[in-house]
């Protein structure tokens, strides 16, 4: 049986929708902290959990409520992955950054201090790049194998090694 329509959505996706606003509201009475990023956070696995069951639905590929339930929480736990690891990388290039910081005031020449600056901020920035680019371009890459397999598309292992 098909779902009623109501514009580009249907009617599963805003109860949907309705219980997120109710649950992140809920959230947010009792630790206005945590309720705002958590709603930032399920809005936007709720967009693509739509939009995932929309492109399946073009491709011809139903997409039960089950189906749906089931990208959504598996959704919901790669960002909150992704979030996680991402932070753990940008922390660690802060400490990286923080200690060439430090070293940066341990004169080389004491004739010549603005060198050790320079020297600082160079080594700073390399390691900050040598630790999130690999992990920036990582996510990525699972993002697109992810969005790939959802929408019901063949995955092709060799387009994502190059």
């Amino acid at each position: 049986m098909p779902a009623e329509r109501l514009g580009s959505y249907s009617l599963a996706s805003l109860m949907l929708f309705m219980t997120l606003a109710s649950v992140v509201f809920g959230v947010s009475t009792m630790a206005l902290g945590v309720g705002i990023p958590l709603g930032v956070v399920l809005l936007i696995v709720w967009l693509r959990t739509a939009a995932v069951a929309r492109q399946r639905a073009g491709r011809g590929l139903p997409v039960t409520r089950s189906e749906r339930v089931q990208l959504f929480i598996a959704s919901f736990g790669v960002a909150v992955a992704l979030i996680a690891v991402t932070c753990l990388a940008g922390c660690a290039a802060f400490v990286a950054a923080c200690f060439v910081g430090w070293v940066t005031f341990i004169p080389f020449d004491a004739n010549n201090e603005r060198m050790g600056v320079i020297l600082g901020w160079v080594v700073s920035a390399v390691l900050f790049s040598a630790m999130m680019v690999p992990v920036l371009r990582r996510v990525t890459k699972l993002v697109r194998r992810r969005w790939r397999r959802d929408i019901g598309e063949p995955d092709d292992q060799k387009a994502d090694s190059k």
